[in-house]
């Protein structure tokens, strides 16, 4: 890779290239994982070395949050979500603790909303016109 900037703490910033030439007009990130999974990969869609620089760090941050509190860093499809939840909730009934209710919610999530939303990405599904809290 040319155009490679190290910025510390796992954190490296680049540019696309294939053969010695470039490929891509933007920077990229790779993040490294601090509990042993593979890099996380991700453009940063700005041309400026410095705004690409501030953007890495932050999502840096954002990945290294997440991975910590055990939440999938690499997708937000409704389906990983919903199995990490399901987990989190069969480990609690499991020890005793958790609500009753997890066996029905699980029930709900594996048998309708997981096949339903399967591929849907967390932020593109918005709640009903006729849904009132």
């Amino acid at each position: 890779m040319s155009n490679e900037i190290k910025l510390g703490n796992g954190v490296i910033i680049h540019k696309r290239s294939k053969n010695g030439r470039l490929v891509s007009k933007y920077w990229y990130a790779r993040i490294s994982s601090k509990v042993g999974k593979k890099p996380d990969r991700r453009i940063l869609k700005t041309t400026n070395r410095k705004e690409a620089e501030v953007k890495a760090k932050q999502l840096a941050n954002e990945f290294w949050e997440k991975e910590a509190a055990g939440y999938p860093t690499t997708s937000r499809r409704f389906n990983q979500v919903a199995a990490l939840l399901t987990k989190q909730m069969e480990a609690e009934r499991a020890t005793g603790g958790g609500k009753e209710q997890y066996e029905e919610n699980i029930r709900i999530l594996q048998g309708s909303m997981i096949p339903f939303f399967t591929t849907q990405l967390i932020g593109s599904i918005e709640r009903p016109n006729w849904y009132v809290r």
